[in-house]
């Protein structure tokens, strides 16, 4: 056991632009030039906190440095390996002359520096004390080993540190278990985005430097005249082989080489066409695993054609990263009328099954695809989707501020709200007036009044400037501080969890379902969603940004199982030809598109640019990135009463008023709003930067997708859409407890993702 055995002695002079050495962001992944090093430091960190464990850059001249999350009352703790104990000495008196007040010499009490030992042996010094923002740190050496440790306390509680401190913290002898090896995860990373769109989309894989050219890419294609089976099946509509991250299946008229980017995307090719390029990609895949890519007229088996990616990946020479091929597919005398398919084989599975049609019309216009309805899907009418019994919700608000807004249409408003649960005005605890309430405040009252009642459902009405949004704290490994606009938090995601948090656990678990509907001007808005939306009898629509079809698929299949989905994807699906889809008409709605955080009016499909590795092979490999975006939702062409809508797009459903151009958010603005006044019977979506995974139903939920999953099964089960989107959060919530409690690194990442996933999604509309 530790113990403080006196205050340092002796006089520091403060350092030029010395600070505190204070946590640094998670990264996923070891960095593959201190890996040596951080095996050995990692070597040291108590076995029960070595899993949570991720690599940082080495600090403050340190050798290797890791981030780890302990639990409980403590935040974070960083260990930094130095390559002696004088360059750790040096480190730690620079930190610790910025904090002279720690004049203590018990740090279970307060502020203090002093020597410590471990079983009666010297062994470092510690320094404890508060940043100046607050938070309450513990910062000790160990010259056992080398290692300046810094550990923030959640609480900010001295004593309840000093405990953890002197009795689990370590460095340790040894606790057997080395850092993972230095290759890169097979999820997706935020992206950086063209200004002309900020904070864009669905996070992508890991920004590389360019690799060296293939040394090979066969490309073998026969021709058969015979009959065949036709396309393999799947199960799903769709399949995903665990081991790749294929995401993309399309068709174009070919590479235009001034810009690199595919153009005649199309799902509809005229008669005659002599080439149309099958043009498949991944985030992630094996070097030399072999790809067939077979096109099918009918059951008729056109052409086989095989191609191996060999694209090494510098720091993991087995992977290679967000390459692709272009495949021409040309049959003699041009491409007949009828109906194509092309099946992606992967180890000789079937990956994934792409359709296009060619006929005398064929003018790349959208050509829906109609996914065959799976069991129950065929069921011509669902039935009403039920709303919550008013006597188990509460809906609360704060007249003062939303009558500011709406003026004489507050009454109505608040006569409606009290017909759909028991209506409570928080100006009577917060002041009838208009000045502002600190968000703990709303927090606490919100609270009380669902203990003392026996509610299921919360409903706030009002925006951010009405009843503040919650605000749940991020790890470290998904906070994307550094891709915001200004003025977008971060560190934290804007969430309701907090209010329905009622027995206080630290992952912020919802205990019952909290629902807003997010406007304090928009009378009309609140009006018909304070009303009766029912959906159409049945009948899905989904616009999917073209390159993420195969993150869809997990989500899709669900939906399809319910009732039959007619999909299209962006592009070639213009935000213009939305209205002439069923949209409109449809019963349920999945999208998956690019969002922004401050631009809430559009959603966008994406273009990729695509460089050959070797130009003068046209079979060569590609590398393929992020190049343009089309306009693929906005806020003209939103609408869809009575269905229930679910959006995968980053900030699909922000609605707070955006600093970039002073921006208030409206319907005519605000993707959102635009929906609910049209009439949709509610809304879930995000609101933070979205992380999409490929994953199937069966398998680990992970991140946003796999909890659209659980959502949708929900759903397919007969819940109703509020029960099924609390069910899929108190699913998640218990996913991350296993995963933080696993004691592998990798699985508390995975529970990174699945905590931002939980508190990102919220509810629009009424319960």
């Amino acid at each position: 056991m530790k113990r403080l055995i006196g205050r340092v002695s002796g006089t520091r002079a403060i350092a030029a632009g010395a600070v505190l050495l204070l946590l640094a962001s998670l990264a996923p992944v070891a960095n593959a030039e201190n890996q040596p090093a951080e095996q050995v430091l990692v070597s040291h960190v108590p076995a029960g906190i070595a899993p949570s464990c991720a690599s940082t850059d080495p600090q403050a001249g340190s050798v290797a440095q890791v981030a780890c999350k302990p639990g409980g009352d403590v935040g974070e703790a960083d260990y930094l390996l130095y390559a002696d104990n004088a360059s750790m000495d040096s480190a730690f008196d620079s930190h610790i002359a910025v904090f002279p007040e720690a004049t203590g010499q018990d740090c279970s009490a307060g502020a203090s520096t002093g020597n410590y030992t471990i079983n009666d042996n010297p062994a470092g010094r510690l320094l404890c004390a508060a940043d100046n923002q607050g938070t309450v740190f513990f910062e000790w050496t160990d010259s056992r080993f080398g290692i300046i440790t810094v550990a923030t306390s959640v609480s900010g509680n001295y004593a309840a540190l000093y405990e953890w401190w002197a009795n689990e913290a370590g460095p340790v002898e040894s606790n057997g278990q080395p850092i993972p090896s230095a290759e890169p995860t097979s999820g997706p990373q935020p992206s950086s985005e063209p200004t002309a769109v900020p904070s864009f989309g669905e996070p992508t894989p890991l920004s590389q430097p360019t690799p060296a050219p293939a040394t090979e890419a066969p490309a073998t294609p026969t021709a058969s005249g015979e009959p065949s089976a036709g396309p393999k099946s799947v199960e799903e509509p769709f399949s995903h082989v665990t081991g790749a991250s294929i995401h993309q299946v399309l068709f174009a008229a070919g590479i235009d080489p001034a810009t690199g980017s595919p153009h005649g995307i199309a799902d509809a090719f005229r008669t005659g066409t002599p080439e149309i390029d099958v043009l498949v990609a991944w985030d992630l895949i094996e070097v030399g695993a072999p790809l067939d890519v077979s096109l099918f007229e009918g059951n008729r088996l056109i052409s086989t054609t095989e191609v191996v990616p060999n694209n090494p990946f510098k720091q993991a020479p087995s992977l290679d990263i967000d390459g692709g091929f272009v495949i021409p597919m040309k049959p003699e005398g041009g491409f007949a009328a009828g109906h194509y398919a092309v099946e992606l084989d992967y180890h000789n599975l079937p990956e994934q099954v792409a359709t296009f049609d060619v006929n005398d019309a064929g003018d790349g216009a959208p050509q829906p695809g109609v996914l065959g309805a799976g069991p129950g899907g065929a069921n011509p009418d669902l039935g009403p989707i039920p709303y919550a019994d008013p006597s188990q919700v509460l809906v609360v608000t704060r007249s003062s501020l939303l009558r500011a807004k709406m003026g004489g249409d507050t009454d109505a408003v608040l006569a409606a709200a009290a017909k759909v649960g028991t209506l409570h005005d928080l100006s009577q605890e917060l002041g009838d007036n208009t000045r502002p309430a600190p968000l703990a405040a709303y927090i606490q009252v919100v609270q009380k009044l669902l203990k003392e009642g026996s509610y299921k459902y919360l409903l706030i009405l009002g925006n951010e400037d009405t009843v503040p949004f919650g605000h749940v704290k991020l790890p470290d490994s998904v906070d994307y501080s550094d891709e915001m606009d200004p003025g977008i938090p971060g560190d934290y995601v804007v969430s309701d969890d907090p209010y329905v948090n009622l027995d206080g656990d630290p992952l912020v678990i919802p205990d019952i379902a909290a629902a807003r509907i997010p406007t304090s001007d928009d009378a009309q808005l609140m009006l018909t969603q304070l009303g009766e939306n029912q959906p159409q009898k049945a009948g899905a629509f989904s616009l999917v940004n073209e390159v993420r079809r195969s993150v869809a698929d997990g989500p899709l299949g669900v939906v399809n199982s319910i009732t039959p989905v007619t999909l299209y994807y962006s592009p070639p699906t213009l935000t213009e030809q939305v209205p002439q889809t069923n949209e409109k008409s449809a019963r349920l709605i999945y999208i998956l598109l690019h969002g922004s955080g401050s631009l809430t009016d559009t959603w966008f499909g994406e273009i990729q640019k695509w460089t050959p590795l070797d130009p003068s092979n046209p079979l060569s490999e590609y590398e393929h990135e992020e190049n343009d975006y089309t306009h693929g939702i906005s806020v003209a062409s939103a609408g869809a009463p009575g269905a229930f809508v679910d959006v995968g797009a980053c900030f699909g459903a922000y609605t707070l008023d955006s600093v970039v151009g002073d921006t208030h958010k409206t319907r005519d603005n605000s993707l959102a709003l635009a929906y609910l006044a049209s009439g949709v019977r509610a809304f879930v979506a995000d609101t933070y930067i979205s992380e999409s995974y490929n994953v199937d139903p069966g398998e680990v939920p992970r991140a946003r997708t796999g909890w659209e999953i659980l959502l949708w099964q929900g759903i397919k089960n007969g819940a109703s859409p509020i029960d099924a989107y609390l069910a899929a959060k108190q699913q998640y919530g218990q996913l991350i407890q296993q995963d933080y409690a696993s004691g592998n690194s990798n699985d508390s990442l995975h529970g990174d993702t699945n905590f931002l996933a939980l508190h990102e999604m919220v509810y629009l509309g009424r319960p």
